[in-house]
């Protein structure tokens, strides 16, 4: 582990962990399916328009387009490999490029006793985990939420070069963007009191979810649609998801699927149509 990382351990805690069991789906009726149908698109389009987060400078959802290597800090280390291990696999499942036991790692995932004071504390000792590539500044989100995420941004032109924002010989365009958003590196810091109840899967799969995108779980508090975002907000006796769900695999498959250049809302477009594919496809036995 990094140096500079180290002295982390000392403000992160570990947490227990304990299983519940997800809802079952209702069955429909087959004069139910056309209409089901219907809703599944509304459902869909307003899953991805809900928590997608566009990046404010670039009208975009960004993405890795690097090798993504998970770091975990704070469950113990026998945990701590455990989550790293299985964001691996929701890497590979969801099409994005993951790094071997040796990597760099780029995707940190810390638990802490207090969020806010872990954040203030690596703002003094990391202070390179807080500046996107042009030197701007990341804004962070400073709510009541025990868990916060940011993504360190670079930018490339629209043949794949690294680039500064404006990139000169290129034509503006109102319907192709001059460059794009990447994620060069995440940062996720949870209190470990909001995984009380939780298996190393469910946070894994949840840290995956909020590490290889863009995303605010907070707007789906008032949605029904069955995906791991929610389960560090979920009441003591809701019945949580305890792995990944189909909508958010397909959510990054779409994610990580779609067009380079484009702006948010073609991307949001694209990413509902290859979830609607990847949701009504026959599920094998």
């Amino acid at each position: 582990m990094p140096a500079h990382l180290m002295g982390l351990l000392g403000l992160l805690a570990s947490s227990q962990t304990l299983a519940q069991e997800p809802p079952s789906p209702p069955a429909d009726a087959q004069e139910i399916v056309v209409e089901g149908q219907r809703d599944r698109e509304q459902q869909v389009r307003e899953f991805v328009r809900t928590i997608t987060v566009p990046e404010r400078n670039f009208g975009q959802l960004g993405r890795f387009e690097l090798t993504a290597c998970p770091l975990v800090v704070g469950l113990g280390p026998s945990q701590d490999r455990k989550v790293e291990q299985r964001m691996k696999q929701v890497a590979l499942a969801g099409g994005i490029e993951s790094g071997g036991q040796r990597c760099i790692p780029n995707v940190f995932v810390f638990i802490a006793d207090d969020k806010e004071k872990t954040i203030k504390w690596m703002g003094r000792h990391t202070p390179y985990l807080f500046v996107h590539a042009n030197g701007r500044a990341v804004v962070i989100s400073h709510d009541k939420s025990p868990a916060t995420a940011w993504h360190l941004l670079g930018t490339k032109d629209r043949a794949g070069r690294e680039s500064d924002f404006y990139v000169y010989g290129e034509t503006p365009s109102l319907i192709r963007p001059m460059a794009r958003p990447h994620f060069l590196a995440s940062v996720l810091v949870v209190e470990a009191r909001a995984l009380a109840g939780l298996t190393t899967t469910e946070f894994a799969d949840y840290a995956a979810m909020r590490s290889f995108a863009q995303l605010d779980p907070l707007k789906m508090k008032d949605q029904s649609v069955p995906t791991i975002l929610t389960i560090l907000d979920a009441p003591s006796d809701t019945a949580v998801p305890l792995t990944l769900t189909g909508w958010d695999l397909a959510f990054l498959r779409g994610l990580y699927g779609s067009e380079y250049n484009q702006y948010a809302g073609t991307q949001q477009r694209e990413i509902g149509r290859s979830m609607l594919k990847d949701l009504t496809r026959p599920q094998r036995n």
